[in-house]
């Protein structure tokens, strides 16, 4: 189904992330519907391998789940920011690792039915303890 903006509404803004109501026209029958979309600035994900191959992971306590996790290290992209740079400091923030080569792996849509977050990820290696900032 193809279809056409016909009305953009914010319906929340917040720190991370916006709302907003799509209003939409399908070109070929003229039928109205709505969507909503969950705006976010992007994000990455990195992938920090030690020389024995074993990866670095976090554990996260998650309020949206209510439960704690282990998970690779990520972060949400400052405005104009480039995504490689923000996984350098992403990395060193959560685990204290600085990556002596960090190689794009791929980008993707986490969930493209509702959300626009474009997820960057990365593979950190040659890491290199550093300070933790967390």
């Amino acid at each position: 189904m193809s279809s056409t903006l016909q009305k953009k509404e914010t319906i929340f803004s917040g720190k991370k992330v916006k709302l907003e109501l799509h209003h939409l026209e399908d070109y070929e029958t003229g039928r109205r519907h709505d969507r909503e979309v969950v705006v976010h600035p992007g994000a990455v994900v990195i992938l920090p391998m030690l020389p024995d191959e074993t990866v670095l992971l976090i554990r996260t306590r998650r309020y949206a789940i209510h439960e704690t996790i282990l998970e690779l290290p990520a972060g949400t992209l400052e405005p104009n920011e480039n995504p490689m740079n923000c996984a350098g400091r992403e990395l060193l923030e959560e685990t204290g690792y600085l990556a002596t080569k960090m190689t794009h792996l791929s980008s993707f849509y986490s969930s493209p039915g509702i959300l626009s977050e474009k997820l960057h990820a990365y593979l950190a290696t040659g890491l290199e303890q550093g300070e933790q900032a967390l």
